[in-house]
């Protein structure tokens, strides 16, 4: 079986829609989607995820005490 071949299964068995925190299209997995119910995860992009989660929720924050002023 091919490499193509076998892709294109991953990409048929998974969910259309993630239930994960951290859903994303991972380039690490040739694009395919992750969330923590993927045996892959956590893959190479969840430093990254979690660094951007970290900034949103500052930056929520942020906005929230500036309206409050």
């Amino acid at each position: 079986m091919s490499h193509e071949s076998d892709y294109t299964d991953e990409l048929v068995k998974r969910p259309m829609s993630m239930n994960g925190k951290y859903k994303h299209y991972c380039p690490d997995w040739d694009f395919l989607r992750i969330d923590e119910t993927c045996p892959e995860w956590p893959c190479a992009c969840v430093t990254e995820l979690i660094e951007r989660e970290k900034q949103e929720r500052a930056e929520a924050l942020e906005s929230f005490w500036k309206g409050n002023e």
